[in-house]
């Protein structure tokens, strides 16, 4: 959780928001989760929940453990009312490469491009 913890404060100056800590039930899950991918997996989970991030608290919720499907990742699967977080999640995930992030979404270069506009993300 020490490592939890550097990075969610990275991530709160970078993207900056005033996330404090991740809930006893958020620390739970990823004290149980295996981290295949290690230090990487780490840091891309909790860039994504201090993304996804509305309060100062993380639940699990927020808490997407790369588990991918066949297309689009099931952490980046676009929904209604949670398709700019996912937006700004999918682009930084991808450090900024717009084609590799309409990957993760399942989405084209084209609706990308749209959907940044909609949002306000050019």
């Amino acid at each position: 959780m020490l490592l939890a913890d550097f990075y969610l404060r990275h991530y709160n100056q970078e993207f900056h928001k005033q996330v404090k800590r991740f809930d006893a039930s958020a620390q739970k899950e990823m004290r149980v989760h295996s981290w295949s991918g290690n230090i990487r997996e780490l840091k891309h989970v909790v860039r994504v929940a201090v993304l996804k991030s509305r309060g100062e608290i993380i639940t699990p919720k927020e808490l997407d453990f790369d588990t991918p499907t066949t297309g689009a990742h099931v952490q980046f699967k676009l929904k209604t009312g949670d398709e700019k977080s996912k937006i700004t999640a999918a682009i930084a995930h991808a450090d900024g490469n717009l084609t590799k992030a309409a990957n993760l979404l399942g989405i084209s270069h084209r609706t990308l491009w749209e959907k940044r506009k909609k949002y306000g993300l050019i």
